[in-house]
């Protein structure tokens, strides 16, 4: 809901917008987990037929490897773009009197006891270490902003490759 009033009032300038796509897999239980998992909270979740396939895959040629066995979900969600949204996020706080604080810690109870009523953790990949979270790890891959205004729709492949337009 939050996502939706930003993208509401503000637009683009928060760096939120509403996207929606596709993920292609030739592992139908892949997709299906993710149905499990956000179904619920994502707009328009289904899976596209074998026609539909055929038809945005192949007809437009997207650099897609097309299998006979490939499945493919759609989805509408909100995305936020960091590079956007934080600096924005900062200028809304700071024009509402929010005091921000930049210090090293070792955890994020550090600050829970000295009162701080909200703590946002900017912390990158060490995040899951202070927040004590041993389920959080770092990760890293390669990413590429290219300028392609005509990209409109995410898509992924089996998670390994992606576009997000921003």
């Amino acid at each position: 809901m939050h996502l939706a009033d930003l993208w509401r009032t503000y637009g683009g300038v928060s760096g939120v917008q509403l996207l929606s796509g596709h993920i292609l897999s030739e592992d139908q239980d892949l997709l299906l987990e993710q149905k499990k998992a956000y179904s619920d909270i994502v707009y328009n979740f289904r899976f596209l037929s074998q026609r539909e396939l055929a038809s945005h895959f192949i007809l437009y040629h997207l650099s897609v490897v097309f299998f006979s066995e490939t499945f493919a979900i759609h989805y509408t969600a909100f995305t936020s773009e960091g590079a956007k949204y934080c600096p924005w996020m900062k200028k809304e706080l700071l024009a509402r009197g929010v005091q921000f604080v930049q210090r090293r810690i070792n955890s994020l109870d550090e600050l829970g006891d000295e009162g701080f009523p909200i703590v946002v953790n900017c912390a990158g990949l060490d995040g899951g270490r202070l927040a004590g979270d041993k389920e959080v790890y770092p990760i890293r891959g390669i990413l590429l902003k290219v300028e392609a205004p005509w990209q409109k729709h995410f898509l992924m492949r089996d998670f390994v490759t992606f576009t997000i337009p921003t």
